[in-house]
């Protein structure tokens, strides 16, 4: 079995997709972070089915060796090309295939999830694209060769732009563009966005709106975050956060009465569904009242929400069935593994006694995982915490949710006390 990174065009996506996420445009990190989930949604490699035979692969000595094996077939010319010094001419079905100056595949798709189209494209060398319209909302990266790109957004006002290997340029619906290779062949990713296009202003503006809200802001920051991390587990969930993420109804950011008092977190995480605590409520202990929940998002498996617990507050062992993940937003504690966990579920403390495995001190930006009946607990330093959790497994009922009898992290709070 071929590692997944180990084929030369996941990896390059990869890589692209993160140096998208780093653009200061946010279209462009839009497109990085739904190449990330387009990829971890892949169960195998491009690679491991290659074509036979395949008389479209770009002639000898003008493709990298590593990029021959996909299944490379004519592209598709919407408007008038030629070669430079040269007619200009338009494709034909009978035209030689060693001719051919434009080829492409397909690599990528999820319509359905996560809305975006991806393939490669190879361009002759002095093969010029001559402007035409564009009806989509397309991102293209070089990944070798160069050249120029031309465009005019409005009319009159032709922009050129040098293209190069890492170069990222978008073009919306109705957007005149063309491009041109210098004695190089050219060799291009391209990504396209899957919607009408009479949608595409108002999926630009929520990809704003989400930017512009510091709630939405956070969240999708932690899933730019988790899509890059190597473990699978957190990958999943910054595919299902990233795609839950919409703006926010203005009607559902009114603060609520249970809602943390006012200076412990940020104003804007205060207007959030926020309800008493399932760490208090489960086990009705006086001294996690003050904790609070909040749920934003919730479907089959999946559920994220924010946590909230006041400075000093020690919650204590328990465990539950659903994976968890864990991301400081604000504030600062320690945080508690347990050496348990896994499936079915493990006897309960004192049939197998669990030892603490880690001591985790975290601040802002950290994350980590609780494994199915992990046990885990928590002890807030002296500033309030406020932390991004999502839970992914069985929902239903009380998701087997448990207090251990005998607090197994208990003698690491007191430790964790004296330092």
């Amino acid at each position: 079995m071929v590692h997944l990174w180990d084929d030369p065009l996941t990896l390059e996506c990869k890589l692209a997709a993160q140096e998208w996420l780093q653009s200061s445009d946010l279209l462009i990190r839009d497109f990085g972070a739904r190449l990330l989930c387009l990829l971890r949604s892949r169960p195998v490699p491009l690679g491991e089915i290659l074509p036979k035979n395949n008389t479209y692969v770009p002639p000898q000595g003008l493709l990298p060796e590593e990029f021959k094996h996909y299944p490379w077939g004519p592209g598709v010319l919407r408007g008038k090309f030629e070669h430079k010094n040269s007619h200009e001419g338009r494709a034909h079905p009978d035209t030689d295939v060693k001719s051919l100056p434009l080829r492409e595949f397909y690599a990528l798709e999820d319509t359905e999830h996560v809305g975006l189209r991806l393939g490669m494209f190879w361009a002759s060398p002095h093969f010029r694209y001559l402007p035409h319209m564009c009806e989509s909302l397309d991102l293209h990266y070089g990944i070798r060769g160069q050249g120029a790109y031309f465009t005019c957004k409005k009319p009159a006002e032709m922009e050129v732009m040098h293209l190069h290997p890492g170069q990222v340029y978008v073009h919306h619906p109705n957007d005149v563009y063309g491009f041109e290779c210098s004695g190089e062949p050219l060799l291009s990713l391209w990504a396209e966005r899957v919607a009408d296009i009479q949608h595409v202003p108002r999926m630009i503006s929520e990809i704003q709106d989400v930017h512009a809200d510091v709630v939405t802001r956070a969240l999708t920051r932690a899933a730019h975050q988790w899509l890059q991390a190597d473990d699978l587990v957190v990958q999943q969930f910054g595919m299902k956060l990233k795609l839950f993420v919409q703006p926010r109804d203005p009607a559902l950011r009114q603060v609520p009465s249970a809602a943390p008092p006012e200076g412990m977190v940020s104003a804007d995480f205060r207007g959030c569904p926020w309800y008493p605590s399932l760490a208090y409520t489960n086990c009705m202990d006086p001294k996690l009242k003050p904790l609070r929940d909040c749920l934003l998002y919730e479907e089959g498996d999946t559920m994220f929400g924010l946590f909230y617990a006041p400075a000093g507050t020690y919650y204590p062992a328990h465990r539950h069935e659903p994976w968890e993940i864990y991301h400081i937003l604000e504030g600062e504690g320690h945080f508690f593994l347990g050496d348990d966990g896994g499936e079915p579920a493990p006897p309960l403390p004192g049939e197998l006694d669990p030892k603490p495995l880690s001591v985790l001190s975290c601040r802002p930006g950290s994350y980590w995982l609780h494994k199915p009946y992990q046990s885990h607990g928590m002890q807030i330093s002296e500033r309030p915490v406020l932390i991004l959790w999502g839970w992914i497994g069985d929902l239903s009922g009380d998701y087997d949710l448990r207090y251990l009898k005998k607090d197994i992290f208990r003698c690491c709070q007191i430790h964790r006390s004296k330092i």
